[in-house]
């Protein structure tokens, strides 16, 4: 999950606002949840979706991230969290 625990580094991937409009992160997702940010659990639920989204938008089939993504998304779900991160 490694990909994921931090903003993408614009000076690496300087192409990837151009991509992804909204990004996230799960770093940010903790800052978020210690200042009490989410008032709601679908607020929550919302940004970690939007990490695996954005995962797959910026990054090719196939390649690691995309595939850590869906993984990932795939282990919330076997976990019991199933429409809540896995979406519809």
């Amino acid at each position: 999950s490694w990909p994921f625990n931090a903003p993408v580094d614009l000076r690496q991937y300087p192409d990837y606002a151009e991509t992804v409009s909204r990004p996230m992160d799960f770093g940010t997702i903790k800052r978020r949840i210690d200042v009490g940010l989410y008032r709601h659990p679908d607020e929550f639920l919302s940004d970690v979706r939007l990490v695996f989204d954005n995962a797959r938008l910026y990054n090719k089939p196939g390649s690691d991230v995309h595939v850590m993504a869906n993984t990932l998304q795939v282990g919330a779900r076997v976990a019991g969290v199933g429409g809540w991160v896995g979406g519809g």
